[in-house]
């Protein structure tokens, strides 16, 4: 009986140790849809609001995927930086494959 215990009471230790150890979820279901609950972190282009902001937000979107393309590794930034760079790796490796492609054909 004490053995039982003494099993349940480490099982629900591990449960409680990984259900605390979870992230929260990018994303609820509200209304029928799933909407997008993560943190937006913000920016200085959106707080000064004139063009020479847009310009500074611009460079910093630039400077995002070109670090990406050199280190090849995503930290989480926000929603739409994460997207703009799975596009740019997309297109990396949509050049990769159409290069591999061209040198297949070369050889045949």
């Amino acid at each position: 009986v004490i053995a039982a215990d003494c099993k349940r009471v480490t099982v629900l230790k591990y449960f409680l140790e990984a259900l605390c150890g979870q992230e929260e979820p990018l994303l609820a279901f509200k209304g029928g849809k799933y909407v997008s609950v993560a943190p937006v972190p913000d920016t200085m282009g959106k707080e000064m609001g004139s063009q020479e902001g847009k310009q500074l937000e611009d460079e910093e979107e630039d400077v995002v995927i070109e670090d990406f393309e050199e280190d090849s590794e995503a930290e989480g930034r926000g929603g739409e930086d994460d997207i703009r760079e799975l596009r740019a790796k997309k297109l990396a490796l949509a050049r990769k494959i159409a290069e591999q492609q061209r040198r297949q054909e070369k050889i045949q």
